[in-house]
């Protein structure tokens, strides 16, 4: 596959005068929309040779009898990792099920005890799926009886997954997103068994009894934080700010922090590439922003204390993210440039540094 880079033009600002900066502005804000029609172009451009590269791959790989090799899956990781991920729905339901172990072929329906979830995780289960299904776009379409039809083959596949691991899986609050994004991909046949798979390779430590390796896990933020920019690290610190206002970042890999269905499955495309720490670089690297950094630094000087505020808007910066094209006026931040920087993280400080 291709990759490639875009050069940025530069533009040039001057006027003495208010008429003379009026007009510079004009022209700037107009060159500047041009500039982004043309990155939109080159993007998509980008994107649908992408696309072809992956779908010759595959259709390749068919022919050869070369699907099985390990290669082949690398290869697929790469996709996913890379700029742009998996570029289409329809190439995530062939490639999501390979990425994690599941043959789409041998999935069958089995009966299940479900008296094996305790009564109490299900009425958790029934209270969050009961307010789930309403943020992306494609459910904003859902007739009220097609919301509920497809609330029941949620909780369906959550319940039947953690029956059947019911000794190592016990609910916690936001699997249901996980789960939500499973079953708008895949479909429910699929989703089941997808999510089963996701949750042993990359949940299983927040899906244990207690939160404690969930905790640590989040606890290891700050440890990056503090090896990639003493700058960022001190002022949360200094301003008493913990790293829990991520925990939903990570347990949920951002489906519940973002309303773009689009945008959740790009980043679960790295996710489920990656190590099962990947979230929580990502999550750093989020955090050490420049849009963000600057925020932080100006709140920090605001105020003695803006531990508070501080929190409440790192809680809200996964809104800030876009795939293609800002949404929202305002600081934006590119999710490529974030995944670029998590993969520099993970190579300055290695995984293989933590236990948790």
């Amino acid at each position: 596959y291709h990759c490639f880079k875009m050069s940025e033009s530069k533009r040039k600002r001057g006027g003495t005068n208010r008429l003379q900066k009026h007009h510079e502005k004009t022209k700037s804000q107009t060159k500047r929309g041009r500039i982004e029609t043309v990155g939109s172009k080159l993007k998509g451009r980008y994107l649908e040779e992408k696309r072809t590269s992956i779908e010759a791959f595959l259709v390749n790989a068919r022919e050869n009898g070369k699907t099985n090799s390990n290669s082949f899956v690398q290869i697929l990781r790469d996709f996913a990792v890379s700029k742009g991920g998996l570029v289409s729905e329809e190439l995530r339901r062939e490639i999501w099920p390979i990425l994690l172990g599941v043959d789409p072929d041998s999935v069958k329906k089995a009966d299940v005890d479900l008296s094996k979830v305790p009564e109490k995780d299900m009425k958790v289960i029934r209270n969050d799926v009961n307010r789930s299904l309403l943020t992306y776009s494609i459910c904003k379409t859902f007739t009220n009886l097609e919301r509920e039809i497809m609330r029941e083959k949620l909780s369906s596949i959550q319940t039947r997954v953690l029956a059947r691991n019911h000794l190592d899986m016990h609910y916690y609050q936001g699997y249901h997103d996980v789960a939500s994004v499973h079953l708008l991909v895949l479909g429910v046949a699929l989703a089941e068994h997808t999510l089963e798979a996701h949750s042993k390779l990359l949940l299983s430590k927040y899906l244990e009894k207690t939160i404690d390796s969930t905790s640590k896990t989040v606890a290891l933020i700050p440890v990056i934080l503090k090896n990639a920019d003493e700058k960022v690290s001190q002022i949360l610190i200094k301003n008493h700010v913990q790293a829990f206002f991520s925990m939903s970042w990570i347990i949920t890999a951002f489906a519940h922090d973002i309303d773009d269905l689009e945008l959740v499955c790009r980043i679960f495309d790295v996710f489920i590439s990656s190590h099962e720490l990947f979230p929580v670089y990502f999550s750093a690297a989020l955090i050490l922003h420049p849009t963000v950094k600057k925020e932080l630094l100006r709140l920090n000087k605001s105020k003695k204390s803006a531990g508070s505020e501080m929190h409440t808007y790192l809680k809200g910066i996964p809104k800030l993210l876009y795939l293609t094209k800002k949404k929202t006026k305002g600081p934006g931040i590119d999710v490529e440039s974030i995944v670029r920087s998590a993969l520099e993280l993970v190579n300055t400080i290695s995984p293989s540094t933590f236990s948790v």
